[in-house]
């Protein structure tokens, strides 16, 4: 009887465990952007610095307000080339044209 009883404590641990277990899940993030068009959608106001990180060719990066006005025009030639991005706001298109990869380090405005 006792091996019985083992059994069952054992099943109903392990149904306890499954029970109440919350499964986590990282959301993916990345700051390594490629080719392409990156809208933000932050409420907030941020800066960055951006620098090439993997290039195959010469790659731009473009920074254009809601009103089509051009913020920030960079050209990259040269691998861990910093710039300042400046104040990046609400709704501003990110664009960039190219084979390499710009990693942008992001950091929130504090008024």
């Amino acid at each position: 009887m006792s091996g019985i009883k083992a059994k069952k404590f054992i099943i109903f641990i392990i149904i306890c465990m499954l029970a109440f277990t919350e499964m986590t899940k990282a959301i993916p993030v990345s700051n390594v952007f490629k080719q392409g068009l990156y809208i933000v959608s932050e409420d907030d106001q941020f800066t960055g610095n951006a620098s090439l990180v993997k290039a195959d060719n010469t790659t731009v990066l473009t920074i254009i307000d809601p009103n089509g006005v051009l913020k920030f025009y960079k050209k990259f030639d040269f691998l861990n080339e910093t710039v300042n991005l400046g104040i990046i706001g609400y709704q501003d298109a990110i664009i960039l044209v190219g084979k390499g990869e710009v990693y942008i380090d992001f950091e929130y405005v504090n008024y």
